[in-house]
Protein backbone atom coordinates (compact mmCIF):
# COMPACT_ATOMS: atom_id res chain seq x y z
CA UNK A 1 0.00 0.00 0.00
CA UNK A 2 3.01 2.49 0.99
CA UNK A 3 4.21 1.43 -2.39
CA UNK A 4 1.35 2.37 -4.16
CA UNK A 5 0.89 6.09 -2.84
CA UNK A 6 4.88 6.88 -3.32
CA UNK A 7 4.19 5.99 -7.07
CA UNK A 8 1.21 8.27 -7.46
CA UNK A 9 2.78 10.82 -5.21
CA UNK A 10 6.20 10.72 -7.97
CA UNK A 11 3.93 11.02 -10.86
CA UNK A 12 2.40 14.40 -9.53
CA UNK A 13 5.44 15.61 -8.80
CA UNK A 14 6.92 15.09 -11.89
CA UNK A 15 3.58 16.62 -13.66
CA UNK A 16 4.25 19.66 -11.39
CA UNK A 17 8.03 20.32 -12.84
CA UNK A 18 7.26 19.94 -15.91
CA UNK A 19 4.20 22.57 -16.00
CA UNK A 20 6.65 24.79 -13.95
CA UNK A 21 9.41 24.81 -16.89
CA UNK A 22 6.76 24.85 -19.33
CA UNK A 23 5.02 28.28 -17.83
CA UNK A 24 8.50 29.78 -16.99
CA UNK A 25 9.40 29.66 -20.71
CA UNK A 26 6.43 30.91 -21.62
CA UNK A 27 6.63 34.19 -19.13
CA UNK A 28 10.20 34.85 -20.04
CA UNK A 29 9.43 35.19 -24.61
CA UNK A 30 5.88 36.23 -24.38
CA UNK A 31 4.48 37.11 -20.86
CA UNK A 32 1.79 35.37 -18.30
CA UNK A 33 -0.95 36.90 -20.25
CA UNK A 34 0.09 36.62 -24.19
CA UNK A 35 -1.81 34.50 -26.49
CA UNK A 36 -0.33 33.18 -30.43
CA UNK A 37 -0.38 35.25 -33.23
CA UNK A 38 -2.61 34.31 -36.34
CA UNK A 39 -1.15 34.72 -39.68
CA UNK A 40 -3.17 36.51 -42.45
CA UNK A 41 -3.48 34.39 -45.09
CA UNK A 42 -1.70 36.03 -48.77
CA UNK A 43 -4.68 37.53 -50.58
CA UNK A 44 -5.12 35.82 -54.05
CA UNK A 45 -4.20 39.15 -56.87
CA UNK A 46 -6.84 38.88 -59.16
CA UNK A 47 -6.11 40.22 -63.12
CA UNK A 48 -8.85 42.27 -63.96
CA UNK A 49 -10.25 45.29 -66.27
CA UNK A 50 -12.26 48.18 -66.27
CA UNK A 51 -15.56 48.81 -68.11
CA UNK A 52 -14.59 51.67 -69.99
CA UNK A 53 -16.11 54.50 -72.80
CA UNK A 54 -14.17 54.01 -76.22
CA UNK A 55 -14.61 53.22 -79.61
CA UNK A 56 -14.76 49.97 -81.79
CA UNK A 57 -14.12 49.78 -85.47
CA UNK A 58 -15.12 46.40 -87.08
CA UNK A 59 -12.74 45.32 -89.93
CA UNK A 60 -12.81 42.72 -92.70
CA UNK A 61 -10.84 41.69 -95.93
CA UNK A 62 -11.68 40.79 -98.79
CA UNK A 63 -9.21 39.37 -102.03
CA UNK A 64 -8.83 41.31 -105.34
CA UNK A 65 -6.88 41.80 -108.61
CA UNK A 66 -5.22 44.59 -110.48
CA UNK A 67 -7.10 45.20 -113.87
CA UNK A 68 -6.58 48.35 -115.99
CA UNK A 69 -8.31 51.63 -115.49
CA UNK A 70 -8.64 51.89 -119.57
CA UNK A 71 -7.93 49.46 -121.72
CA UNK A 72 -8.92 48.71 -125.06
CA UNK A 73 -9.46 45.28 -127.32
CA UNK A 74 -7.44 45.04 -130.35
CA UNK A 75 -9.11 42.92 -133.90
CA UNK A 76 -8.79 42.47 -137.29
CA UNK A 77 -11.87 43.92 -139.25
CA UNK A 78 -13.22 43.24 -142.75
CA UNK A 79 -13.40 39.24 -143.63
CA UNK A 80 -10.82 38.12 -141.14
CA UNK A 81 -8.05 35.49 -142.64
CA UNK A 82 -5.22 33.73 -141.44
CA UNK A 83 -2.45 34.62 -139.42
CA UNK A 84 1.11 35.23 -140.46
CA UNK A 85 2.83 37.39 -137.46
CA UNK A 86 2.58 37.78 -134.14
CA UNK A 87 4.42 41.04 -132.91
CA UNK A 88 3.97 41.15 -129.05
CA UNK A 89 3.53 39.62 -126.07
CA UNK A 90 1.51 39.98 -122.33
CA UNK A 91 4.14 42.59 -120.92
CA UNK A 92 5.14 44.79 -123.63
CA UNK A 93 4.61 47.87 -124.11
CA UNK A 94 3.71 49.09 -127.41
CA UNK A 95 3.08 52.72 -129.11
CA UNK A 96 0.06 54.21 -130.89
CA UNK A 97 0.75 52.79 -134.64
CA UNK A 98 2.68 50.07 -133.80
CA UNK A 99 2.14 47.00 -136.14
CA UNK A 100 0.99 44.22 -133.56
CA UNK A 101 0.19 41.19 -135.60
CA UNK A 102 -0.63 40.21 -139.30
CA UNK A 103 -2.63 38.47 -141.47
CA UNK A 104 -1.61 36.10 -144.61
CA UNK A 105 -1.37 39.32 -147.20
CA UNK A 106 0.23 37.18 -149.70
CA UNK A 107 -3.01 36.63 -152.22
CA UNK A 108 -4.73 40.19 -151.50
CA UNK A 109 -0.92 41.98 -153.06
CA UNK A 110 -1.68 39.85 -155.86
CA UNK A 111 -5.13 40.40 -156.38
CA UNK A 112 -4.62 43.97 -155.84
CA UNK A 113 -1.74 43.83 -158.97
CA UNK A 114 -4.38 42.77 -161.13
CA UNK A 115 -7.01 44.69 -160.23
CA UNK A 116 -4.61 47.88 -160.57
CA UNK A 117 -4.20 46.26 -164.46
CA UNK A 118 -7.93 46.19 -164.73
CA UNK A 119 -8.48 49.86 -163.66
CA UNK A 120 -5.98 51.03 -166.10
CA UNK A 121 -7.49 49.33 -168.49
CA UNK A 122 -11.34 50.97 -167.80
CA UNK A 123 -9.25 54.35 -167.37
CA UNK A 124 -7.62 54.16 -171.06
CA UNK A 125 -11.18 53.36 -172.49
CA UNK A 126 -12.80 55.95 -171.22
CA UNK A 127 -10.01 58.25 -171.95
CA UNK A 128 -10.36 57.26 -175.43
CA UNK A 129 -13.71 57.29 -175.88
CA UNK A 130 -14.00 61.09 -174.12
CA UNK A 131 -10.95 62.11 -176.87
CA UNK A 132 -13.21 61.00 -179.31
CA UNK A 133 -16.22 62.65 -178.95
CA UNK A 134 -18.01 58.91 -178.50
CA UNK A 135 -21.85 58.71 -177.79
CA UNK A 136 -23.28 59.56 -174.62
CA UNK A 137 -24.28 55.85 -174.15
CA UNK A 138 -21.08 54.82 -174.85
CA UNK A 139 -19.24 57.07 -172.53
CA UNK A 140 -21.60 56.65 -169.74
CA UNK A 141 -21.16 52.43 -170.06
CA UNK A 142 -17.41 53.06 -170.25
CA UNK A 143 -17.69 55.63 -166.89
CA UNK A 144 -19.84 52.97 -165.03
CA UNK A 145 -16.96 50.11 -166.00
CA UNK A 146 -14.37 52.91 -164.64
CA UNK A 147 -16.40 53.24 -161.25
CA UNK A 148 -16.65 49.82 -161.01
CA UNK A 149 -13.21 48.78 -161.60
CA UNK A 150 -12.03 51.39 -158.83
CA UNK A 151 -14.84 50.58 -156.11
CA UNK A 152 -13.03 47.00 -156.63
CA UNK A 153 -9.55 48.39 -156.23
CA UNK A 154 -10.61 50.12 -153.47
CA UNK A 155 -12.17 47.04 -151.55
CA UNK A 156 -9.04 45.64 -151.93
CA UNK A 157 -6.88 48.24 -150.65
CA UNK A 158 -9.00 48.03 -147.49
CA UNK A 159 -8.88 44.58 -147.04
CA UNK A 160 -4.85 45.01 -147.06
CA UNK A 161 -5.54 47.35 -144.25
CA UNK A 162 -6.99 45.80 -142.44
CA UNK A 163 -4.61 42.80 -142.99
CA UNK A 164 -2.18 44.62 -140.62
CA UNK A 165 -3.60 45.16 -136.57
CA UNK A 166 -2.17 48.24 -135.97
CA UNK A 167 -2.33 49.45 -132.29
CA UNK A 168 -4.35 52.72 -131.59
CA UNK A 169 -3.14 53.51 -128.45
CA UNK A 170 -0.24 53.36 -126.13
CA UNK A 171 0.18 51.26 -123.08
CA UNK A 172 1.06 47.86 -122.10
CA UNK A 173 -0.26 44.32 -123.57
CA UNK A 174 -2.32 43.00 -120.84
CA UNK A 175 -4.20 40.33 -122.54
CA UNK A 176 -4.22 38.39 -125.66
CA UNK A 177 -5.65 34.79 -127.19
CA UNK A 178 -3.24 31.95 -127.36
CA UNK A 179 -2.57 32.30 -130.83
CA UNK A 180 -0.61 30.23 -133.64
CA UNK A 181 0.51 31.21 -136.78
CA UNK A 182 -1.26 29.88 -140.17
CA UNK A 183 -4.75 30.10 -137.52
CA UNK A 184 -7.56 31.28 -138.83
CA UNK A 185 -8.51 34.48 -137.38
CA UNK A 186 -12.55 35.63 -137.45
CA UNK A 187 -13.63 39.77 -137.92
CA UNK A 188 -14.27 41.26 -134.73
CA UNK A 189 -12.04 38.81 -132.80
CA UNK A 190 -10.42 40.21 -129.76
CA UNK A 191 -6.41 39.60 -130.44
CA UNK A 192 -5.16 41.09 -127.76
CA UNK A 193 -5.72 43.70 -124.83
CA UNK A 194 -3.71 46.71 -124.86
CA UNK A 195 -4.27 49.19 -121.15
CA UNK A 196 -2.83 52.29 -120.21
CA UNK A 197 0.08 52.26 -118.42
CA UNK A 198 0.04 52.62 -114.29
CA UNK A 199 -3.71 53.39 -114.61
CA UNK A 200 -5.03 50.53 -111.79
CA UNK A 201 -8.60 49.61 -110.84
CA UNK A 202 -9.61 47.08 -108.42
CA UNK A 203 -12.22 44.16 -108.77
CA UNK A 204 -13.57 42.11 -106.27
CA UNK A 205 -15.62 38.81 -107.41
CA UNK A 206 -18.08 38.87 -104.56
CA UNK A 207 -21.17 39.54 -103.55
CA UNK A 208 -21.29 42.91 -100.42
CA UNK A 209 -23.60 45.04 -99.85
CA UNK A 210 -21.94 46.52 -96.77
CA UNK A 211 -19.68 48.49 -100.00
CA UNK A 212 -21.67 51.14 -101.00
CA UNK A 213 -20.54 53.46 -103.07
CA UNK A 214 -18.09 55.72 -101.82
CA UNK A 215 -16.90 53.64 -99.00
CA UNK A 216 -13.24 53.80 -98.32
CA UNK A 217 -10.82 50.82 -98.47
CA UNK A 218 -6.66 49.90 -97.89
CA UNK A 219 -5.11 47.64 -100.06
CA UNK A 220 -2.02 45.56 -99.95
CA UNK A 221 -0.17 43.14 -102.57
CA UNK A 222 -1.21 40.28 -101.86
CA UNK A 223 1.83 37.71 -100.87
CA UNK A 224 2.35 36.36 -97.54
CA UNK A 225 0.48 38.84 -95.02
CA UNK A 226 -0.97 41.96 -97.08
CA UNK A 227 -0.28 45.29 -95.49
CA UNK A 228 -2.25 48.30 -96.84
CA UNK A 229 -0.03 50.07 -99.34
CA UNK A 230 -2.93 51.93 -100.79
CA UNK A 231 -6.04 53.59 -100.28
CA UNK A 232 -9.20 54.42 -102.77
CA UNK A 233 -13.34 54.32 -102.59
CA UNK A 234 -16.01 51.92 -104.06
CA UNK A 235 -17.03 53.07 -107.71
CA UNK A 236 -19.06 50.25 -108.46
CA UNK A 237 -20.92 47.07 -107.05
CA UNK A 238 -22.55 45.41 -109.87
CA UNK A 239 -24.76 43.21 -106.86
CA UNK A 240 -26.31 45.87 -105.50
CA UNK A 241 -26.72 48.05 -108.61
CA UNK A 242 -28.65 44.68 -109.80
CA UNK A 243 -30.99 44.35 -106.81
CA UNK A 244 -32.08 47.93 -106.84
CA UNK A 245 -33.56 47.89 -110.46
CA UNK A 246 -37.24 48.78 -109.79
CA UNK A 247 -39.41 45.67 -110.58
CA UNK A 248 -35.69 43.55 -111.30
CA UNK A 249 -37.02 39.98 -111.68
CA UNK A 250 -33.23 38.67 -111.12
CA UNK A 251 -32.70 36.37 -108.08
CA UNK A 252 -29.77 37.83 -105.98
CA UNK A 253 -28.94 34.08 -106.20
CA UNK A 254 -28.00 33.88 -109.68
CA UNK A 255 -25.79 36.59 -109.78
CA UNK A 256 -23.82 35.79 -107.15
CA UNK A 257 -20.39 34.27 -109.40
CA UNK A 258 -21.11 37.64 -111.57
CA UNK A 259 -21.05 40.34 -108.92
CA UNK A 260 -18.28 42.59 -108.93
CA UNK A 261 -17.05 45.37 -106.89
CA UNK A 262 -14.61 48.08 -108.48
CA UNK A 263 -12.48 50.30 -106.45
CA UNK A 264 -10.81 53.22 -107.77
CA UNK A 265 -7.19 54.11 -106.34
CA UNK A 266 -6.50 57.60 -104.60
CA UNK A 267 -3.25 57.71 -106.16
CA UNK A 268 -1.00 55.40 -108.61
CA UNK A 269 0.76 52.85 -106.88
CA UNK A 270 4.51 51.80 -108.61
CA UNK A 271 4.32 48.77 -106.83
CA UNK A 272 1.23 47.77 -108.60
CA UNK A 273 1.33 45.33 -111.77
CA UNK A 274 -1.78 44.04 -113.73
CA UNK A 275 -3.15 40.69 -112.68
CA UNK A 276 -1.66 41.12 -109.17
CA UNK A 277 -3.26 39.69 -106.14
CA UNK A 278 -4.02 42.23 -103.78
CA UNK A 279 -6.21 42.35 -100.32
CA UNK A 280 -9.06 45.24 -99.28
CA UNK A 281 -9.17 45.89 -96.21
CA UNK A 282 -12.53 47.91 -95.37
CA UNK A 283 -14.66 48.78 -92.22
CA UNK A 284 -17.64 46.87 -91.43
CA UNK A 285 -18.82 49.18 -88.87
CA UNK A 286 -18.04 51.46 -86.58
CA UNK A 287 -18.97 52.66 -83.03
CA UNK A 288 -18.01 55.39 -81.19
CA UNK A 289 -18.33 56.27 -77.31
CA UNK A 290 -19.61 53.05 -76.39
CA UNK A 291 -18.99 50.95 -73.72
CA UNK A 292 -16.11 48.58 -74.11
CA UNK A 293 -14.50 45.96 -71.77
CA UNK A 294 -11.02 43.56 -72.85
CA UNK A 295 -12.83 40.95 -75.04
CA UNK A 296 -11.11 38.03 -72.89
CA UNK A 297 -13.08 38.94 -69.62
CA UNK A 298 -15.89 37.74 -71.22
CA UNK A 299 -17.05 34.38 -70.96
CA UNK A 300 -19.87 31.63 -72.29
CA UNK A 301 -22.15 30.52 -70.05
CA UNK A 302 -25.42 28.08 -70.47
CA UNK A 303 -26.53 28.34 -74.40
CA UNK A 304 -23.61 30.37 -74.94
CA UNK A 305 -25.30 33.48 -72.74
CA UNK A 306 -21.85 35.87 -72.33
CA UNK A 307 -21.60 36.55 -68.66
CA UNK A 308 -18.57 38.12 -66.46
CA UNK A 309 -17.52 37.68 -63.24
CA UNK A 310 -17.74 41.42 -61.00
CA UNK A 311 -15.57 42.59 -58.64
CA UNK A 312 -17.13 44.14 -56.05
CA UNK A 313 -16.19 45.31 -52.10
CA UNK A 314 -18.03 42.63 -50.55
CA UNK A 315 -16.97 39.54 -52.95
CA UNK A 316 -17.70 38.40 -56.83
CA UNK A 317 -20.51 38.49 -58.77
CA UNK A 318 -20.87 36.89 -62.10
CA UNK A 319 -23.30 38.51 -64.25
CA UNK A 320 -25.11 37.93 -67.46
CA UNK A 321 -24.28 40.75 -70.43
CA UNK A 322 -25.80 41.63 -73.47
CA UNK A 323 -22.79 42.43 -75.96
CA UNK A 324 -22.73 44.39 -79.50
CA UNK A 325 -19.90 44.19 -82.12
CA UNK A 326 -16.30 43.73 -81.19
CA UNK A 327 -12.55 43.93 -82.60
CA UNK A 328 -9.48 42.19 -81.63
CA UNK A 329 -9.37 43.51 -78.77
CA UNK A 330 -12.42 44.85 -77.40
CA UNK A 331 -16.48 44.28 -77.25
CA UNK A 332 -18.95 46.39 -76.98
CA UNK A 333 -21.25 46.47 -73.66
CA UNK A 334 -24.98 47.02 -74.14
CA UNK A 335 -26.54 46.08 -71.31
CA UNK A 336 -25.55 44.94 -67.95
CA UNK A 337 -22.31 46.49 -66.91
CA UNK A 338 -21.89 50.33 -66.04
CA UNK A 339 -19.19 52.46 -66.64
CA UNK A 340 -16.11 51.83 -64.18
CA UNK A 341 -16.95 48.12 -62.99
CA UNK A 342 -14.46 46.00 -61.98
CA UNK A 343 -14.01 42.99 -64.11
CA UNK A 344 -12.00 40.01 -63.30
CA UNK A 345 -10.46 38.27 -66.47
CA UNK A 346 -9.11 35.17 -65.07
Amino acid sequence: MNFKWKKIGLIATSLIVVVSFTACGFSKSQGANAVPVLVTPAQEKKDTVTVKRGDIERKSTMEGRVIPANAKEMYFKGKGGFLSKINVKVGDEVKKGDIIAQLDMDDISEQIKQQEIQFQLAQIDWDEATKNNASEFDKKRLQLRLDSEQMRLNQLNESLKNSTLISDMTGVVVGMQNLSVHQRIEPLEPVVVVAEKNKFLIQCNVRNAKLTLGTKVQIGIKIVIAQPCAEGQVISNSFLETNNVQGSSVNSESIQDNSKIVIKLDSEPTNFKFGDSVTVHYSEEKKTDILIIASKAIKNGAGNHPYVRVLKDDGITEKYIATGISDNENTEIINGLTENDTIIVD
